[in-house]
């Protein structure tokens, strides 16, 4: 399922990065590959906020539709 639609609290697996190279490269530098743990903490309008391990993301939301995780 996409990263924006993940239920909040939830520890998921990324699974598949359907980005372009720039977007995929700037994730990679944030951690978020295929085989991170990440967790959704909060929803807004533009961005979900993300735990990756201990560290806290925003991720926009047109890019989180491109992140699968199970």
């Amino acid at each position: 399922m996409p990263l924006v639609v993940a239920p909040i609290g939830k520890a998921f697996k990324v699974v598949k990065i359907l980005c372009d190279c720039s977007q995929k490269r700037d994730l990679e530098l944030a951690n978020v590959v295929v085989g991170t743990e990440i967790t959704v903490v909060e929803k807004e309008c533009y961005s979900v906020i993300c735990l990756v391990g201990d560290i806290s993301i925003i991720i926009d939301s047109e890019v989180a539709t491109k992140i699968l995780v199970a």
